[in-house]
């Protein structure tokens, strides 16, 4: 049960991480300036979307948690997550690079470029030192189909939820739902530029701050925790939850740094999971001709091509 509501939690988590990284000429009231930009991001025909997450805690506390799944999840504190991404919306393509800086006794990197259309996703097996992996499937691309992928997921994978237009608007929609749950005082407001630290290059009209901590925000927190997740989480603790969002002349959320800690408690079965991570996501090359690297791959292999060269491999 734990294992099952944790996973609806990090996707839920990563589904808001989507909706804030993703979302005037005159500057805003705070709290409208998001809702529009993030509403406005919907037209984005074209971008660069380069996201990085630096996980500085991650504390699993659980009985019912499968051994395998706690020893994965040990290596990810201090643990660095990085993408690229190039998109396009019509017609629809994505192709990107996902990297995973791992630190401590297995300090490595893990690179594995992907590419993503309406009907397909191609994921390239990476290199893992202390994963060893058949040479006949390192390097190449696994060709995935959205539909099959979904029917062999059991309970049923969503391949809506998979698609960039889909998910941005769903981020949009969730983003301005979450920001009605509380009020413009005290949890938006503009800050200077410089106090938001902006990267290089990033040029903001105006830069809106969205905190919410449990001793500022503990009636509005619950009421969000209870309407909107109330089989999901019993209990959450928001140690911090800070998003900046820089906004540009075209009233695109070019630039959002979000700074969270925060605890998920389960009540029932007593298990409890601590997440504190930093993550940035910036916004480049808006609505020009994009250029594929990658295209589509050619070099490929089928999931089950894939599963039968592991297990002979004695996975």
């Amino acid at each position: 049960m734990f294992q099952k509501r944790f996973y609806i939690s990090v996707l839920l988590v990563m589904m808001s991480l989507v909706a804030v990284l993703s979302g005037c000429t005159a500057e805003k009231e705070p709290k409208e300036a998001l809702s529009s930009a993030a509403l406005h991001a919907l037209g984005m025909d074209s971008f660069v979307l380069e996201s990085r997450i630096k996980i500085s805690d991650l504390t699993v506390n659980a009985k019912s948690l499968n051994p395998n799944i706690g020893a994965i999840l040990s290596v990810f504190p201090n643990a660095e997550i990085n993408i690229r991404q190039l998109y396009r919306k019509d017609p629809m393509q994505t192709e990107g690079q996902l990297e995973i800086i791992l630190a401590g006794k297995v300090a490595t990197t893990i690179t594995a470029p992907f590419v993503m259309t309406k009907e397909k996703l191609y994921l390239q097996v990476p290199s893992i030192p202390f994963l060893p992996m058949p040479e006949s499937v390192t390097g190449k691309f696994v060709e995935l189909d959205w539909q099959e992928l979904a029917k062999q997921s059991g309970e049923g994978l969503n391949p809506d939820l998979l698609d960039p237009e889909k998910t941005q608007k769903l981020g949009a929609e969730l983003a301005v739902t979450v920001f009605g749950e509380f009020e413009p005082d005290p949890y938006f407001k503009t800050i200077d530029p410089e106090e938001a630290e902006l990267p290089e290059g990033v040029k903001a009209k105006q830069v809106v701050r969205f905190e919410v901590t449990n001793d500022a925000a503990a009636e509005a927190a619950e009421k969000v925790i209870h309407n909107m997740l109330p089989i999901v989480l019993d209990n959450l603790q928001i140690h911090q939850f800070t998003v900046n969002t820089a906004i540009d002349g075209d009233n695109y959320p070019v630039y959002q740094a979000l700074n969270a800690d925060v605890e998920f408690n389960d009540v029932q079965t007593k298990d409890k999971v601590k997440v504190a991570l930093q993550a940035t996501s910036t916004y480049s090359h808006i609505n020009e001709k994009p250029v594929f690297e990658i295209g589509i791959p050619d070099d490929t292999i089928t999931l089950d091509k894939f599963k039968e060269e592991m297990r002979s491999f004695g996975y």
